[in-house]
């Protein structure tokens, strides 16, 4: 068979007895791709995953298969109190991340979450933004624009990772919070990402740890957390809106409402313009010959026409374009096309709602 004619598909594993041994490959290729600092401890994820735990969060296992075989994991949070999705892990075994693999397991797994019929406001991803702890597999501006691909966002906002466990390292993990909405956002309000930070903190990350640590060690876990959320309102500063954006080709912030929109009186005056200069180009050879003005003026009727034929192709708008550069040279004529004061009907907009997932966060 052809690598290329490998059929993918990615389904959700229980602890239950029929789904054991693909959970426990599944486990192997998070652990043999996914660095350590950056890990979540099987074993706690195996205990998260046994009944009791609905209240607390909605976790969920995937498993990437290519044709029979296991070559991916996924491990994703739903919060229900904040409604956010938290996309933990991500991994491909590495002998196995062609073809796309990636690119479709997001798609497949999309499909996965979109089943789930979650209520999700906002789906998050952590990224580690100098790649001191893992690599660029895990983190790093090339993992940010894969992630923009595929329609999460950067914030830009300083944000840090919390450990993994409760030691108390001096050295931080620097990140980069992705997000993604149901459709593409350009700027989020500084009271919606402080309360996102509280949730992953406090909702995703202590909740998660309240039945592995004991007293002392969740006492000095919960400071840890705190002292980062303090750090990342402290850096805010008086920000009120933070920009978001994803992997722009110039890395500038693109948004619809930014662009500023011509006047038809404007537009109208800059073919006015452009006219003029092709009159100018056209007809000063014929007035240094001293060409009489009844040969003169056919030829500008003629390079009018012309001219609005050109605009017309280009916009779609003939009418309209005669119609102002005629108002703009004096004319009055009118067009004898009736337009509708009523607004043309569109056609219903595509659903958008789909969303693809991204390239592996843990291991590439």
């Amino acid at each position: 068979m052809r690598p290329s004619d490998a059929s993918f598909s990615v389904r959700l594993l229980t602890t239950g007895r029929m789904d054991r041994a693909d959970l426990d490959a599944a486990f192997a290729i998070f652990v043999r791709n996914s660095p350590p600092a950056l890990r979540t401890k099987t074993n706690e994820i195996r205990a998260k995953m046994a009944p009791g735990h609905e209240a607390e969060r909605a976790l969920y296992i995937a498993a990437l298969y290519r044709d029979e075989i296991i070559i991916g994991f996924a491990m994703f949070s739903y919060l229900p109190r904040s409604r956010l999705l938290i996309i933990d892990h991500m991994s491909i075994d590495r002998d196995q991340r062609g073809m796309a693999a990636f690119f479709v397991f997001s798609q497949l797994l999309a499909d996965v979450i979109q089943k789930t019929k979650l209520e999700i406001d906002y789906t998050i991803i952590e990224v580690e933004k100098n790649v001191q702890f893992g690599g660029d597999e895990t983190g790093g501006i090339k993992l940010v624009r894969l992630l923009g691909q595929v329609g999460f966002g950067e914030v830009h906002a300083t944000y840090f990772m919390p450990n993994m466990d409760a030691e108390n390292y001096e050295a931080r993990f620097e990140g980069v919070l992705m997000l993604r909405t149901a459709e593409k956002i350009y700027r989020i309000r500084r009271e919606d990402f402080l309360g996102i930070c509280r949730s992953i903190y406090y909702e995703h990350y202590l909740a998660w740890f309240l039945e592995f640590f004991d007293h002392q060690k969740l006492q000095g876990y919960e400071s840890h957390l705190e002292a980062l959320y303090q750090d990342v309102l402290a850096s805010l500063r008086a920000e009120s809106v933070i920009l978001v954006n994803g992997a722009e080709p110039n890395g500038l912030i693109e948004s619809p409402s930014m662009h500023a929109v011509r006047s038809k009186e404007a537009t109208a005056a800059i073919y006015v313009g452009m006219f003029a200069i092709v009159v100018l180009v056209v007809l000063l050879p014929l007035f240094l010959l001293k060409v009489s003005g009844s040969f003169i003026a056919p030829i500008i009727v003629a390079l009018l026409l012309l001219f609005a034929g050109i605009l017309a192709a280009g916009s779609g708008q003939a009418f309209e374009v005669f119609e102002h550069i005629s108002s703009y040279l004096g004319g009055t004529r009118k067009s004898r096309y009736r337009r509708s004061g009523r607004p043309a009907a569109t056609l219903p907009r595509a659903n958008r709602t789909r969303q693809s997932l991204p390239p592996d966060q843990d291991g590439g």
